[in-house]
Order: C-alpha cells, then sequence, then structure tokens
C-alpha cells in the first residue's frame, strides 16, 4: 500500500463524518431555507408530475390547489431531488442532504485527485487537510441549494478543458462542454 493512502482515507472520512453533523435534523440550521425551498418544489414534481409542472419550479399546495411558478433559477435541482426522492420513497431533510453530499464528495475526490497530481507530499497533505475541515466544505457541502450541486460540474468542465488543452483529444472538449451545460441547468 502506498504510504499517501492512509492520510487520504483519514481525511475523507474526516469530510464525512463532518458533513454528518446536524445532517439528519429538520430544516432549522442558518441557511436551510434553500433546502425547504427545493424540496418543496421537488415535491411539486412528484404530486404534480412533469405533465403537471411543466418542468419548472413551482409551490404546491395541496390543502388549496394553488400553485405559485417560481422563476428565479433553473429547474435542475429541484428535478434532481425529485428523482432522488422517489428512489428514496422519501423526501425528508436527511435525504436531501445525502444528494448534497454526495456532489460534495464528487468535488473533494476532483479535489484530491488534482492534489494527487502533484504527489501527496506535506504541502498536498496540508491542502486536503484545508478543503476536508473548512467550512465551505463541512457546513455548504450539506447544503440543499445550487453550490454543492454545480461545483463538481464546473470543476469536472475546467478540468476536462484543462485535458483537452494538453493533449487536443477532442473527446475531453465534448465532456467540459456537456458538464459546463449540466451546471448551468442546476
Amino acid at each position: 500500500m502506498r504510504w499517501w493512502r492512509v492520510p487520504l482515507l483519514l481525511l475523507i472520512v474526516l469530510l464525512v463524518s463532518l458533513l454528518g453533523v446536524h445532517a439528519a435534523g429538520g430544516w432549522r440550521l442558518l441557511h436551510d431555507d434553500s433546502g425547504l425551498r427545493f424540496s418543496s418544489y421537488a415535491r411539486s414534481h412528484l404530486v404534480l408530475g412533469l405533465a403537471g409542472t411543466g418542468g419548472r419550479d413551482l409551490f404546491f399546495n395541496p390543502h388549496d390547489g394553488h400553485v405559485e411558478l417560481y422563476g428565479h433559477h433553473p429547474p435542475g435541482l429541484a428535478l434532481l431531488l425529485a428523482g432522488w426522492f422517489r428512489l428514496w420513497g422519501r423526501s425528508d431533510p436527511w435525504v436531501a442532504r445525502t444528494l448534497a453530499v454526495c456532489f460534495h464528495l464528487t468535488t473533494a475526490g476532483i479535489v484530491f485527485a488534482l492534489l494527487a497530481r502533484r504527489t501527496w507530499d506535506g504541502p498536498a497533505l496540508v491542502a486536503g487537510l484545508a478543503f476536508a475541515t473548512i467550512p465551505m466544505s463541512t457546513f455548504f457541502g450539506k447544503l440543499v441549494s445550487h453550490e454543492p450541486f454545480v461545483l463538481p460540474l464546473m470543476l469536472g468542465a475546467l478540468v476536462s478543458y484543462w485535458r483537452w488543452a494538453e493533449r487536443g483529444d477532442a473527446r475531453w472538449l465534448g465532456l467540459s462542454l456537456l458538464l459546463g451545460a449540466l451546471g448551468t441547468v442546476i
């Protein structure tokens, strides 16, 4: 086993542990209004179906049938959450946060892979530790809002573009464009 795999595994365990703090609670933390909002849109998609929502984010009040359209963001996040809720069979806050954590761990994987290109020496390990412990990662990595969902897509687009620029292989450019496009609809 290569020596750097142990600290890398510890960084991942540390990050997952910190992301788990308050992840099972309700929508009562600072900035949880986004999670509540996008979970509500996702539930509207599940209740009304795509034919009823037209794929757009909207509030649906099942008690009086009132529908209110929300058009300030692309609908990708709520649609992604709706699919995730359908997969789990429930729409609890921890289920929504789990999806955000999955995306954030993808970001961590990209960051750690970029650090590994330099080799896992002291500065790379310190950078990995910083990524795994800063509040931007540990708190906002489980936030059900656009940031943790878009970041891995945009980092992937950047790395793919970088590979295209280094190697000239058009497949990397295509992947970069695809990931960038996906990031714009979330």
